[in-house]
Formats: C-alpha cells, structure tokens, sequence
C-alpha cells in the first residue's frame, strides 16, 4: 500500500494550479472561464485527483466511481456566453453530479496550452527532444504554443510518421490524422499549437517555421497550408490536449503528494 499519498485542502489546490498556470492572464483571449468552476465543498479536502481533456457526464461519473475528490480538466463547462449560464439541461446534470459526489472541478483551457512547465505544446516539444524552445503564437498578451528545433533535420516525406509515432497511439492514427505537405523539403524548426489551431498557419510561416503541428484542422486549413507553403500535421485535438492534464498530475503528486489518475476517453477526433 502507498502511504506517500497526503490529504490537502481544495483551497491550497487551487491556489498552486493558480500560480502555475496564471489563468488571469488569459482573460482576453479565452473563451473559456478558467479556474476552479465547481466547489463541491468549501471545506473539501482532497485526497485523490482525476485528470481529463473533457468535463463530459461520462467522466464526471466515472471520476466520482474512482473517487477522486477533484476533477481537473482542459476543456470544463462554461464557455462564454455558451453554453447558458443557467444551470439547467446537461450543465445542470453535470453540476449535480459534482456535488453530489463531492468532486470538485477545475478547468484550464488556453492557459495550459501555453504553459511552458505542464503545457500541451511545451510537452509535446520536449517528448520530441526539441531543442530551443521558445513561447510563441499570441493571444492578446498571452502565448498559446511553442517553436522548437529537431534533434535532425528530417526530409518532408519522414516527416508524418516520425511526429506522429511519438506522440500518439498506433491504433488511434488512422483516420483521425491529417497531414498538409506544401512546405519545404527539410524540416528543423517546428512550431506547435495544439487542439483546432490551424488558423495559426501563417504566424507559422512567420515565425519561421518548416511544420507546423497542432490537433484538428478547420477546412480551409488545406489551402492555408498550401499557399504559405507549409508542411502541417494535425495529430488530433483530443491526443495533442492529453499532455497539459497528465503532466498536471505529475506536478501535483511531485509537489501536493496527492494521488492523480488520468481518465482517458479518447473522442476519435
């Protein structure tokens, strides 16, 4: 039995996922309200964490089955102005659920794409062994993404199967993955924004980029990619986002000493 796992309080969670990751800072730019969305508890104390791209009903349950005190998810509840903010229909489902499985939610979208220490790009760069990494992809104050340079140079034709083998699953590449090759024929510099970001293809071009990676391309991805002359790879939106949440949990078991599953449910896309 583990006994290095401790007990602490939803207050001092949330204070240090706060610092690290700065949501206040994305403010402008998200649409997303990030933070903690759901205080099951003013009192919770947490001893087990969940850890998931989404805050769907199935997760919440099955969070709650695994009982995890909080949940800590990219994409969480409330969006903006949609969906409503009353608590009604599947918002209110999920809500009751929470509470009354006591499990808390937390939620972090643009801010965790652009972490450089728990972030979806910044862990994709380093599973890749880029070197120089550096922020980059603005959103109104605040990076999203990173730029990076291969280990070696690869040829546009390696360039698919070499990203793609590293950072997702075999079973799960085929028909979820695109690849747009108008760009040079030797890649180094790599530039990553993961989730649906393809209209960042010219800030690509821009910052120099030979590839541009990132989750699920919209439709007119095709000809941005082609008239900017850039090779881009779209490794799916949900696979690109597992990176921030899991490495979340590492951060939190390595400095909260609290225990962290991730919840996996693969979204095909």
């Amino acid at each position: 039995m583990d006994t290095s796992h401790t007990a602490v309080r939803l207050a001092d969670i949330t204070q240090l996922l706060d610092e690290l990751l700065d949501p206040d800072r994305f403010t402008a730019a998200d649409i997303a309200w990030n933070g903690l969305q759901v205080e099951a508890n003013s009192e919770a104390i947490v001893k087990k964490v969940g850890l998931a791209v989404d805050a769907g009903v199935s997760i919440i349950r099955e969070a709650i089955r695994q009982e995890c005190d909080l949940l800590i998810t990219h994409h969480g509840l409330f969006w903006g102005t949609a969906p409503s903010p009353m608590v009604i229909g599947k918002t209110g489902e999920k809500i009751r659920t929470l509470i009354n499985g006591t499990c808390s939610l937390y939620s972090c979208h643009l801010p965790l794409d652009g972490n450089l220490t728990v972030g979806n790009a910044s862990e994709i760069a380093r599973l890749l062994e880029l070197t120089d990494i550096q922020p980059a992809f603005s959103a109104l104050g605040a990076t999203i993404g990173v730029v990076g340079i291969l280990p070696q140079t690869l040829e546009r034709s390696q360039l698919e199967s070499h990203l793609l083998s590293r950072i997702i699953p075999e079973k799960a590449q085929k028909g979820m993955t695109c690849s747009l090759l108008f760009g040079p024929e030797h890649v180094s510099r790599i530039g990553i924004a993961t989730g649906s970001a393809s209209s960042l293809i010219p800030e690509a071009k821009a910052l120099g980029c030979d590839a541009f990676l990132s989750g699920e391309p919209k439709h007119e991805a095709y000809h941005l990619a082609q008239e900017e002359e850039m090779n881009a790879i779209f490794a799916g939106h949900y696979h690109t986002e597992t990176f921030g949440v899991r490495a979340i949990g590492k951060f939190l078991e390595k400095n909260a000493k609290i225990q962290c599953i991730f919840l996996d449910e693969p979204t095909g896309i």
